[in-house]
């Protein structure tokens, strides 16, 4: 019998990135990334209203762009036929709005009529317009028709599962599909997920859907906005042309020098506290006027203090999460890290474990929310097309973590004990008590 295959595509700000896997064993064979040619960029509306510095339009036809060209591309580079593919499954990176009627976003506006974004690619891959958000995901919506057959070499009928959004599809990638165990993941913006028997209400939340992912759970959502690009605004602006010659010289990136650097710095060595509010503070605070903020500064700082620094920040602020979690009695017990991040900086991974005290776990996928979707696509498809019959059974089977663990060392674990107590004080002064100094320095600048 030939291999069964599912494709998973998530589709981000400015790219969209697809696995195909082997479900039978979780190997991924191919995967991909493709650059939209439209370049998100657009911060206003038809009529002229902003929608402010951190938020834009993007364009709808990236999306099949990415579709037309990533597919083909996966099975040629496998030499996998698309009769052995049985599902394919979608993840958009964040609640997204289009216009039905695929209008670029400067001309949206008389009667164009909008929806959601997984509602959208339903009826563009399959013709039909449905409400998605009704439906759990790990369902079948719908079968691709003639039009996406030829545009993909896909077959017309293959299972279409219900499309995500807001990543929570990542979780199954990393076998979690119990209570207690939180997944982090880290890219643009650092997301945590997390899974619960008992529905809370509590701050800062971004999202909570009930069964919808895990049956029988809750699966709740924060956010630290922006926190991951931090790193790259970091490199590019603010690092001098010594630093990249050097770099060059040894022939890595800057990034990897930046960190050989960071990594011969002890924990407090550099005098520097961080906040990460560099597009505020979404979770716990709810708080898009607070901006980042640098204490300790001196005149022979050196930027790998400051990017240490920076990476401190990012778990501080992910511990603060945490501690949220667990004063509202849901415990979080296991951490599982995933993204960009954990491929290219093992020095945050070191960080995290140090200032959570807690081990962390990553996983082996660098697309885990492609993974995830292709991993709910195989749901989708159902046993008897080759695929599974619960979300259970997939992701223990397919989902992969890397052989390394990263052990919270003792030492470190007490200075930043210290620290914390110290970034808790800059964190209450400048996100309570009434403090609007972060308000009134965007409101002039804004003049």
């Amino acid at each position: 019998m030939r291999k069964k295959f599912t494709l998973g595509i998530h589709f981000d700000v400015y790219s969209g990135r697809a696995v195909l896997l082997d479900i039978s064993n979780g190997e991924l064979v191919s995967s991909k990334v493709f650059e939209y040619p439209k370049k998100a960029g657009i911060n206003q509306l038809p009529d002229g209203t902003s929608l402010g510095e951190n938020c834009c339009l993007g364009h709808p036809s990236n999306y099949l762009y990415a579709i037309k060209s990533l597919i083909p591309e996966l099975l040629k580079d496998a030499n996998v036929y698309p009769s052995q593919v049985i599902a394919l499954g979608i993840n958009f990176d964040s609640y997204t709005i289009i216009s039905a009627d695929n209008e670029e976003p400067e001309n949206i506006g008389g009667d164009s009529f909008l929806v959601e974004a997984p509602d959208w690619i339903t009826m563009e891959l399959t013709g039909e317009l449905v409400s998605s958000s009704i439906y759990p995901l790990g369902e079948k919506i719908g079968e691709l028709n003639q039009m996406t057959s030829m545009n993909t070499g896909l077959f017309v009928g293959t299972c279409l599962a219900v499309p995500a959004s807001n990543a929570h599809v990542t979780l199954p990638a990393l076998g979690v599909t119990e209570a207690g165990e939180m997944v982090i993941l880290l890219e643009r913006s650092i997301r945590q997920f997390i899974l619960s028997k008992e529905k809370k209400e509590l701050p800062g939340l971004c999202s909570l859907i009930e069964d919808r992912l895990i049956p029988g759970y809750f699966t709740y959502e924060t956010m630290q906005p922006e926190a991951g690009e931090i790193f790259d605004s970091f490199l590019e602006q603010f690092v001098n042309k010594e630093y990249h010659e050097a770099a060059e010289n040894e022939g890595i990136d800057l990034l990897t020098y930046l960190i050989k650097k960071a990594e011969l710095l002890r924990p407090g060595e550099s005098g520097l506290l961080v906040l990460d509010w560099w597009s505020g503070n979404k979770s716990i605070l709810d708080n898009k006027d607070l901006s980042g903020l640098i204490i300790g500064l001196g005149l022979k700082t050196k930027p790998e203090a400051i990017f240490r620094a920076l990476m401190e920040a990012v778990a501080f602020g992910t511990l603060k999460i945490i501690k949220n979690f667990r004063e509202y009695g849901i415990p979080v017990e296991k951490l599982y890290l995933c993204g960009e991040l954990v491929e290219k900086n093992p020095l945050l991974m070191q960080i995290f474990s140090d200032v959570c005290n807690m081990e962390i776990y990553t996983s082996a996928f660098s697309h885990p929310t492609a993974v995830g979707s292709a991993i709910m696509a195989s749901v989708a498809a159902g046993k008897a097309l080759g695929g599974y019959d619960n979300v259970f059974e997939a992701a223990k089977k397919i989902s992969k973590l890397n052989d390394t663990v990263y052990r919270p060392i003792a030492e470190n674990v007490e200075i930043y004990k210290e620290l914390f107590i110290e970034y808790e004080k800059l964190y209450n002064y400048f996100g309570h008590n009434e403090n609007t100094i972060m308000k009134r320095l965007k409101e002039i600048k804004e003049r």
